[in-house]
């Protein structure tokens, strides 16, 4: 939304306001003209005239319409009331807005989790930092951008998704050398590049350091993204969510039980 839409929506809500709205103001009006028009004005006025030792004194008196005040008074109160229960209702509104947008955002951590398993990860990690590349990671990676790619991909609360978003981006940076990686003698291992297979010892380290530091950071936001997951989603079970991970696993691999 542009400042242009944001400004002509606010000032449509000023000219055009909400019918629950107009009758708060149209009481609080009537309520403060009924109170304060007879207070102001009422008038008091005394004339007093004397002729030798004889004095005659007139007083003019208006005074404030009692009933009138009250009226004011009743008017004030009932312009409170429908604010107070506006408020209210707006207040619940959000708290259900709320609540259903947690849902679906546990709904959606829940995919995410199913997506990778958890363990597999941890050894993805700590092979990286001896520049291997653990080969289930691959897998598990295609499975997290295939949710954070759908057009239908969405997290409702912002520190989840900043904590998703910097767990996905290093995830992705952390798969993306594989250019640099030879198969070794474990199937699902694969080890750096040589210098001399690269023909270029200072470019070999440049690109080994690049990988290891993408490691370090892959570390850091998955276990943070994991943490927020485990403070807030207290109820999700990491150990059902990583059978799911490793069933689609081996039916994408076809390895049998």
């Amino acid at each position: 939304m542009t400042l242009e839409d944001i400004l002509l929506k606010k000032l449509d809500s000023t000219l055009n306001p909400k019918l629950e709205n107009r009758i708060i103001g149209t009481f609080l009006t009537l309520g403060s003209l009924l109170i304060g028009v007879p207070s102001v004005l009422a008038y008091s006025a005394v004339v007093s005239v004397q002729n030798g030792n004889t004095t005659f004194t007139a007083e003019i008196s208006n005074a404030p319409d009692i009933l009138m005040i009250l009226l004011g008074v009743v008017f004030l109160a009932v312009a409170v009331y429908i604010f107070i229960r506006k408020q209210r209702r707006e207040d619940l509104s959000r708290v259900q807005k709320l609540s259903t947008q947690e849902l679906k955002d546990k709904a959606t951590i829940k995919l995410i989790l199913e997506s990778f398993n958890t363990h597999e990860l941890d050894v993805s990690i700590d092979r990286g930092h001896y520049s291997q590349f653990y080969a289930p990671a691959l897998h598990y990676f295609y499975g997290v951008e295939g949710l954070a790619e759908s057009s239908s991909f969405i997290i409702h609360d912002k520190q989840l998704l900043t904590f998703f978003r910097a767990f996905y981006q290093s995830f992705s940076a952390f798969c993306s050398h594989g250019f640099y990686f030879r198969q070794s003698s474990h199937a699902d291992l694969h080890r750096f590049i040589k210098p001399h297979e690269l023909g270029d010892w200072n470019q070999c380290e440049k690109y080994e350091n690049s990988y290891l530091s993408d490691v370090t950071q892959f570390e850091v936001d998955y276990h943070n993204l994991i943490e927020h997951i485990k403070i807030n989603f207290p109820d999700i079970d990491l150990n059902e969510t990583n059978k799911v991970a490793v069933a689609d696993y081996r039916y994408h691999n076809k390895i049998q039980n």
